[in-house]
């Protein structure tokens, strides 16, 4: 099992982190990077802000060779914040190109705001923070047959509909009295949201599995960005030659 994800150094590793070692091999992987080595067979993308479209590429071509792929999008990562603690904009991640070549649409620009399963807390109800029970959660996945209650701060939905060939299903939704919110602003004025909420009068996707045969979302080949990487990889080998011929003359071939 292998973890693409943003994290500062210095800083003690998360406990899902460590609850997964306990059971799995697993291996930190640059957010960007051009390729997934091939002994890895789970991908865990958690809340890959910023990431290129070579990181993308790198993860469609996993897909597709058949890895298994989990990814935790975010509209408002609330526990992604600065040192200090002061956060002056949201900070969402999405993976807009892969999404999109699938038939799905991650709202990374606004939240869900569930009435039906608003959380309490010492400062009153709180929109945008929801407390998920059986009602919320599918039982008849294995992922979710055993999970009964679920908190979720400020969650963004899944939208679309999947591409011919792939199957969705939805694993976690809202009630229908819901609403797309401002994230910034339920958490800044939360009264707002609350005194001016119109339910959308459906059911939001919180958590869905994709599966069948997925195709790439870049027929074109590698993305721009990935090609000027190995063009700028050969220049620094050229600039390097006499290195070379030196290793060259070091060691003997093999036999």
């Amino acid at each position: 099992m292998s973890a693409m994800m943003q994290g500062q150094q210095g800083q003690p590793p998360w406990v899902f982190y460590s609850e997964l070692q306990r059971d799995y091999t697993v291996k930190l992987l640059d957010m960007n990077a051009t390729a997934i080595p091939d002994d890895v067979n789970v991908l865990v993308l958690i809340h890959p802000r910023g990431i290129t479209s070579a990181g993308e590429y790198a993860i469609d071509q996993f897909v597709l060779r058949g890895g298994k792929l989990l990814a935790f999008l975010d509209p408002c990562a609330v526990l992604d914040a600065p040192p200090g603690g002061f956060m002056p904009q949201v900070s969402s991640s999405n993976l807009p190109a892969l999404l999109k070549a699938w038939g799905i649409d991650f709202n990374s620009t606004e939240a869900v705001a569930d009435m039906d399963n608003i959380a309490r807390t010492s400062h009153g109800r709180m929109p945008g923070l929801m407390s998920l029970s059986d009602n919320a959660i599918s039982k008849d996945d294995l992922v979710t047959a055993d999970v009964s209650d679920l908190v979720m701060v400020l969650p963004g939905a899944f939208l679309g509909t999947p591409a011919a060939g792939i199957k969705e299903t939805v694993l976690v939704r809202t009630s229908k009295n819901s609403q797309l919110i401002n994230p910034m602003t339920a958490e800044m004025s939360p009264d707002e949201v609350m005194n001016s909420f119109t339910p959308a009068n459906k059911e939001f996707p919180l958590a869905i599995r994709l599966s069948g045969k997925f195709k790439t979302a870049f027929p074109d080949g590698p993305p721009k960005e990935s090609a000027d990487q190995k063009d700028d990889s050969k220049k620094d080998d050229a600039a390097q030659p006499d290195a070379k011929k030196d290793d060259k003359k070091e060691t003997p071939p093999p036999g």
